[in-house]
């Protein structure tokens, strides 16, 4: 069973850690499913979550549907799509803007859109070849990821502020830190 089902509903999730579920071999959204909703989550983690291994399951992380959430603060990281679409987030008919947030080392690309207008900005976007795709986020605006400018720390990044480097995080006696 997945970590948190929102469904037509609007809560505020804060400092949160959402590690360790899974949605078995049918269902999408092994951390977060969002359906009909407009949540808020900051300050929060979502990893090692992972979904179905059927056809129709995507979202490791979080599947949207529908939804116009917001994220700040919150790191997507290590999660699984088994079908390799969306390990970090799939986003369908959905709106959310995403600010300030870590999306690494999920299984099946980063952030897969399939429909719906994503807002990504000032955030880290890696996906290391190894866990899956090498293209860490698909069906976006094309100016996402397009490196054209440099920020004020002087790393490299796109016009959205998002870089696109290792955020190097730290495993220790198996636990990640961010």
């Amino acid at each position: 069973i997945g970590g948190i089902k929102i469904r037509s509903a609007s809560p505020t999730l804060n400092e949160l850690s959402i590690n360790n579920n899974s949605m078995g071999f049918f269902g999408s959204g092994g951390g977060i499913y969002s359906y009909n909703s407009s949540s808020l989550i900051t300050n929060t983690i979502i990893s090692e979550n992972s979904c179905g291994d059927y056809g129709e399951d995507q979202g490791g992380g979080l599947y949207l549907s529908f939804s116009s959430p917001k994220l700040f603060n919150t790191a997507i990281i290590n999660n699984m799509s088994w079908t390799e679409i969306g390990g970090g987030i799939y986003n369908t008919s959905s709106n959310p803007v995403i600010v300030n947030c870590i999306i690494a080392e999920n299984y099946g690309s980063e952030l897969f859109n399939n429909s719906g207008e994503v807002h990504l900005s000032y955030s880290a976007v890696f996906n290391d070849p190894e866990f899956g795709t090498e293209l860490g986020v698909i069906g976006l605006d094309p100016s996402v990821g397009l490196i054209s400018t440099v920020n004020e720390n002087g790393d490299s990044c796109d016009t959205h502020n998002n870089i696109f480097l290792d955020p190097q995080l730290i495993e220790y006696d198996g636990n990640v830190y961010y």
